[in-house]
């Protein structure tokens, strides 16, 4: 029996210091999932001075909000805990996103 190759969505690699956890393809069917082909790449970690504001209005898609934010949770509890500051920042707008949060 060999090394497992994918696991939870999570891509191990048998490296010369020991394994390597990778989640790239993971993040890629993420990408296609939500239509964010067009999202310039964002910078982390995320900036401390940035100022989100509550909306106001009506949600936006806050069930596609919301799923997103779930993936985004996964990834950060699997592989990528530098983007736990931004997630958090952004899962604050879980019940009532706006549009500029949501797609930018």
């Amino acid at each position: 029996m060999g090394l497992a190759g994918v696991i939870l969505e999570i891509k191990i690699s048998k490296t010369s210091d020991g394994l390597a956890l990778s989640q790239s393809h993971y993040v890629e069917t993420i990408v296609r999932k939500f239509k964010v082909y067009d999202s310039p790449p964002a910078k982390t970690p995320i900036d401390l001075n940035l100022h989100l504001e509550k909306n106001n209005g009506e949600p936006e898609c806050q069930i596609e909000y919301s799923r997103i934010i779930g993936s985004l949770m996964y990834i950060m509890n699997c592989t990528r805990p530098d983007i736990a500051y931004a997630v958090n920042k952004l899962s604050r707008f879980t019940s009532n996103p706006s549009k500029v949060i949501g797609r930018g």
